[in-house]
This record gives structure tokens, sequence and C-alpha cells, in this order.
């Protein structure tokens, strides 16, 4: 657990805050940038943290009140030193958006444990480069693994259901995804027309809603440790499959495979 905050924090360091740092603890108001797919990161983000985290205890052994306890202690620690690491940075500050949003991903992994929904619903993250990354690399990433944290364009937050919850005619793998994303973002609230001297084209921003199927990779029926560790831990990653797509512009896609 150590080793994994350690590279993670350093990945964000590189990432985001090497090139932005500020001797001054300020606040930023971020509320209307990135069609708040930075917001859904945040959500998705301290939920499954504080999830995984819990479950990491429980193995460890501890008690399920107390790995459920710990779990969100330790998703509210990480995301509030991420907000404070924010608020040191010359680029933004500390961001009270951000921090609701993580405060409720705690929330929904709380009430998930009390209700005992966590079986029938699993949050769920896919990624696929944009054309648009080209245009602005310093806000959206000069390579993939940065463009997997900086570019809202590639990325899709899912909400995966398990209709086998319901009824056991359902196999347990099967999930339908409803997916939240957004396209067309060169700029956080407005696209520039220029940016370092060069010409930006037109790119209509808009968000985009899909309902797609799901595998549930945890629950496929597997007997080797490895295959079942590693079917588990890939868990958070929505299946490629066809889905249907909706935007913010009314206009309507069919994907045969959406990744």
């Amino acid at each position: 657990m150590t080793g994994s905050t350690a590279s993670s924090l350093l990945y964000l360091h590189l990432a985001w805050y090497s090139s932005y740092f500020s001797p001054s603890f300020h606040y930023f108001n971020d509320w209307d940038e990135w069609m708040q797919m930075d917001k859904a990161g945040h959500l998705f983000t301290s939920c499954v943290l504080a999830s995984k985290s819990s479950k990491l205890a429980s193995l460890a052994g501890y008690t399920k009140p107390k790995a459920f306890v710990w779990g969100g202690i330790y998703s509210l620690s990480y995301m509030t030193g991420l907000e404070i690491l924010d608020g040191f940075s010359e680029g933004w500050g500390f961001s009270w958006g951000d921090y609701t949003f993580d405060l409720l991903g705690i929330g929904l992994y709380a009430a998930s444990f009390w209700l005992d929904t966590s079986k029938a619903f699993l949050f769920k993250f896919s990624f696929w480069p944009s054309i648009y990354a080209q245009y602005n690399p310093k806000l959206l990433g000069k390579s993939l693994p940065y463009q997997i944290l900086k570019d809202y364009n590639g990325q899709t937050y899912w909400l995966t259901f398990r209709p086998a919850f319901l009824s056991g005619y359902f196999p347990r793998w099967l999930g339908i995804s409803f997916g939240y994303g957004a396209d067309g973002l060169v700029g956080g609230s407005f696209n520039p027309e220029t940016i370092d001297g060069n010409s930006v084209p037109y790119f209509e921003r808009k968000r985009q809603y899909f309902l797609s199927m799901d595998i549930v990779t945890s629950q496929i029926p597997v007997k080797n440790k490895i295959l079942r560790a590693f079917l588990h831990s890939i868990n958070i990653i929505k299946f490629p499959a066809p889905a249907l797509e909706i935007t913010s512009k009314k206009q309507f896609y069919w994907h045969w495979l959406y990744i």
C-alpha cells in the first residue's frame, strides 16, 4: 500500500505539479472547466480508492467494520493531500468543487457499504487517446501515460449495474453500463483559437452519455488463483463493447465497439 501510494504521488507530481509550484497556498474556482469531467474523476477516484483500500485491509486481517473505516480514512487522506498540492500549484489552486466530489465519492462508498449495493453497482473507467491532445499537449498530455490522466476527451466514467443482483436468470458476469464523457475540449472553459502561436481548428464542445454492455471480470468463474486475482484487479476497467451515444447537442451515434 505504501509503495503504491508513493508511486502514484510521484507520477502525479511529474504529470501535474513539477512545473507549477507556488510558495503560497491559494484557492481556485474551476467549476465551469472541462464540462465537469474532472469532477467525475474525483468522484470515481475517491470511491474506488476507498473500496480497494478497504478490501486490502480485510485481506490484512481487519474486521469488516474496521476495514470499512480504514478505507474511508485512507481515501480521504490521499485526496486531501492532492487538494493541498493543488493549493500550492501556480496554474490552479485548492478547489472546493473538487474536494466536494472527493467527499461525495467517499459518501457513495459508505452508502454502498451500509446498503450492501456493492454487488449490484460498480464504478468503472475507460480511455482511448483523442485527437485533441496534439493541439494542447501542455494541458492534455504529451504522451499516453499523461494523457490517460489529463485528456478528458479520451476518458469515460461508467456506472455498471449487474442484472444478476435482481434475478439469477442473468449471468453473474453480465453488466449494463451508463457512461459519461466529453468531446471537443482543447481548453478548460473554452477552446482557444491559437496555442503557442499555432492555430487550433474549431471543435464543437459537447457532453456525451452512453448506454453499453459490460463484463464484470471479477465474476468470471476461473479456478486459477493468479488469473482470478488479475480479473479482480482489472474490474474497474470498462470492457470494450457496443454502445449507444447521445450528446448534449441532441446527436445520436452507434458504436459497434466503444473503448
